[in-house]
């Protein structure tokens, strides 16, 4: 089994306090979430959330959210009782946790590392702070005076502030381990069963239902697209140069962070990942066995967008259809990959202050056009099956 290495931060927050601790792979983020509920003394009866730090996936409990058993969800929404940490912690550096909205309790996960880990509940390593959150005390700036107040005999506490501080308790090492062994033990499989099933079923359906995000992009912008299963990662790759505007001048691959693949009509481009002929690898091979795939084009000016694999569907069609989309401009070639084309939209809004050469630029931006986008899909990429 593996685990990972997590930092957990209390931000906004003096003194500095946090807890390193080494959590399981196999688990969901609502079982993150109770472990967050055992190391921090709360008592679990406030909404929470995680994000990741882009703010473009957010998990949730769907119960809680909903009235009388029914919560329609965003786009970007997911449920934390059915989705798993691994599907993000091997892809992203941090992730957020807000616990009751009104106190606002947020925390920062620092994921240092994977390694290897037996156990199937968590371990904190090293810790510093002594007192944590006081639920229901009012939030970080209280909770700061209520331990000022603890730490500080000369501290000119109000009554309040000296009442509230009588439920500080000092963290102990030792205890805090043996809470969390009792009530965190996760029996869950190394592979969910349901996405085991999930994905055994895709090789009897046709198609996937894709989420591609531009990473980087503010305002969020993400094109929703289905898919024929029996396409080859190439041809996954013209699709997405018609989807997000791009002219095809540049070098291409897909990563599979997970298995460590490299997805590349290039190979032998001498990286740290197996290379896996993307003009004769079908895309069903790797998107039925992961979550995620980043799609890396333009080595020297990267564009970065991140395919997420919603669902395995029913699809009769041997073109991609596009379903629904968020941000009104496409990308664009030779502009600074992803980082300049925000700059660009940036200056599109502040036109005297864009020089000549990126005035140019500006003006070859197009805006999205599902209409027009849809045909030349169906032009230019009706594969036989």
């Amino acid at each position: 089994m593996k685990g990972y290495d997590i930092k957990v931060r209390l931000d906004d927050f003096k003194p500095h306090t946090y807890r390193d601790i080494i959590i399981p792979e196999n688990i969901t983020f609502y079982q993150l979430h109770l472990i967050m509920q055992e190391l921090w003394n709360f008592s679990n009866k406030h909404l929470y959330e995680f994000n990741t730090t882009d703010y473009k996936r957010r998990y949730i409990d769907f119960d809680n959210h909903s009235m009388e058993g029914i919560y329609l969800p965003d786009f970007n929404e997911k449920d934390a009782k059915s989705e798993y940490i691994k599907e993000v912690f091997d892809l992203t550096d941090e992730i957020y946790y807000t616990y009751d909205f009104g106190d606002s309790w947020r925390f920062t996960l620092e994921i240092k590392k994977k390694l290897d880990y037996e156990e199937n509940y968590p371990e904190i390593k090293e810790y510093k702070g002594d007192y944590g959150p006081v639920e229901n005390c009012g939030g970080v700036f209280i909770l700061s005076d209520m331990v000022e107040y603890k730490t500080n005999p000369n501290f000119d506490a109000t009554d309040y502030i000296k009442s509230l501080s009588e439920k500080l308790k000092k963290f102990d090492l030792d205890e805090k381990n043996k809470e969390l062994m009792e009530s965190c033990t996760f029996n869950n499989e190394a592979t969910p069963k349901e996405e085991v099933k999930i994905f055994e079923e895709s090789f009897e359906k046709k198609g996937f239902d894709l989420y591609i995000t531009f990473n980087e992009v503010i305002p969020f912008t993400m094109r929703n697209i289905q898919i024929p299963s029996g396409i080859t990662f190439n041809q996954l790759h013209d699709i997405i140069q018609i989807l997000v505007g791009l002219d095809n001048h540049h070098e291409y691959r897909f990563i599979n962070l997970e298995e460590n693949i490299c997805i590349t009509s290039n190979i032998d481009e001498n990286n740290d990942y197996e290379e896996v002929d993307a003009e004769n690898t079908l895309v069903e091979k790797y998107l039925s066995k992961s979550q995620y795939i980043v799609y890396e084009y333009d080595f020297e000016n990267t564009i970065y967008l991140t395919i997420e694999i919603n669902n395995c569907i029913d699809y009769d069609k041997n073109y991609p259809t596009i379903a629904e989309y968020l941000g009104e401009y496409n990308l664009l070639d030779d502009c600074g990959g992803t980082t300049g084309f925000m700059e660009l939209l940036q200056l599109k809004e502040n036109p005297e202050l864009a020089d000549e050469k990126e005035q140019a630029l500006i003006n070859n931006i197009k805006q999205f056009n599902k209409e027009e986008i849809q045909d030349k899909l169906i032009k230019y990429c009706s594969f036989k099956q």
